[in-house]
Parts: C-alpha cells; sequence; structure tokens
C-alpha cells in the first residue's frame, strides 16, 4: 500500500511536469501574412521580463508576425483585441505610455473597460494605471529581459529593472508597430484579467492584411 508521503511525492512531480511543458502556441494564415501567438499571464514571467507585475491586470501576448509573398503587412495596435468569451471582457492593445506614462493623472476608479482621461488627454482605463492604488500622479519604473520561446528580446541588468522607465521597457519589448515586409515579432499588452481560462481567451486581429481570430482554446 502507498503511504500518503510517496502519493503527494507523485503528485508534486506531475505538477512539476506540467509546469515544465513549452508555452502553447496558437496560429492562424491569411492570405498576405501568418500569425503565431502565446498568452502570458504568469506573474513570474511578467515580473521578470519587466521588474513589475503591472499589478496582476494585464495579459500580454507573444506575437509572431510573418508577411507573406513580400506583402507589406501595416501593424497598429488597434488591429488587435483580446476578449474573453465568458463575460466577453475585452481590451485592445495598449499603448507603453498609456499604462506607464509618466505624469498620468488617473481621475476616476472603476473596472477595465471604463475610460478616464490624464493629464495629457490620454484616454486610461477608469481601474487606474497598475501600482497606484489610489487616483493620482503616476510616475512608474522597472525594466526587465529575457529570451521565450525562440523570440529573443532586448536584455537588462538588475539595476536597470529597478531604475528605467516600465514604459521604456515595454517599448523595448513591443511589437513594432508600422509597416512590414520582414518577419516581426514582441508584445501587446492587454488589460484583461490574468484570472481568465485560457480556453476563454481568443485574439482578434481586423487590420491591413483582413481579418482573423486566434482562438487560445488548446486543441
Amino acid at each position: 500500500m502507498w503511504s500518503k508521503s510517496k502519493a503527494v511525492l507523485l503528485i508534486s512531480g506531475a505538477v512539476a511536469l506540467i509546469a515544465a511543458e513549452p508555452p502553447l502556441w496558437v496560429s492562424a494564415e491569411l492570405d498576405d501574412v501568418e500569425f503565431r501567438a502565446r498568452l502570458v499571464r504568469d506573474v513570474n514571467e511578467i515580473q521578470s521580463r519587466l521588474g513589475d507585475d503591472l499589478d496582476r491586470e494585464f495579459i500580454l501576448v507573444e506575437l509572431q508576425v510573418r508577411p507573406l509573398y513580400n506583402s507589406e503587412v501595416i501593424l497598429s495596435r488597434d488591429d488587435f483585441l483580446l476578449r474573453s468569451y465568458r463575460n466577453n471582457e475585452r481590451s485592445q492593445a495598449q499603448s507603453p505610455d498609456r499604462i506607464a506614462g509618466e505624469a498620468v493623472l488617473v481621475l476616476g476608479e472603476g473596472g477595465s473597460g471604463g475610460g478616464v482621461f490624464s493629464q495629457e488627454n490620454r484616454t486610461v482605463f477608469g481601474g487606474g494605471l497598475p501600482g497606484t492604488g489610489l487616483p493620482g500622479a503616476y510616475p512608474r519604473t522597472g525594466v526587465g529581459g529575457g529570451v521565450s520561446g525562440g523570440v529573443s528580446v532586448p536584455s537588462a541588468t538588475e539595476s536597470q529593472r529597478q531604475t528605467g522607465p516600465l514604459a521604456d521597457r515595454l517599448a523595448a519589448i513591443e511589437l513594432p508597430i508600422g509597416p512590414t515586409r520582414e518577419p516581426v515579432n514582441g508584445f501587446l499588452f492587454f488589460q484583461v484579467n490574468p484570472k481568465h481560462k485560457i480556453k476563454h481567451l481568443v485574439l482578434n486581429y481586423n487590420g491591413s492584411a483582413g481579418e482573423c481570430k486566434i482562438p487560445f482554446k488548446p486543441r
């Protein structure tokens, strides 16, 4: 008969194996472009890359974009929307300065999706910007780096993680915005609750190359 300690060891080993599995990549292809994407919801990975967990209010999407047949694809943050099938929570890709720009004044509080305006007349979400706690001026700091899923992103020292502006770090790893005929990769940032189950999340693309949905539900 197995002891309880052996059963605990087996369960712990199974959990470790699951955690060691590579991240789930999903893909979609249109006539002129191919997308590969994975969700980044793990707070440890976000903290490692940015030196900041974004108050656990954001999901990152690591995205690889490959134009086909020498086609030009024009990429915009507005092209991408992350949505939950469960409760229809949604967010377009957010710019680094909207997430962590200097001199941002939050004028209201509430859930993600509601809009208020910043000191610089930029719309920010009513839940406040990550780390504010209460409405007020919002300078943020933090830098990180690393390599994941075969996609290289700029690295940084531990000192830079603590002293460099978070907006600069976000900009350094963001998916390049604008026209391209070459493969590009990077991250997009969505203010969607990271506690959503993977099977409920879908990335919608509607841009210069057409429209498609990229569900993250495991097949």
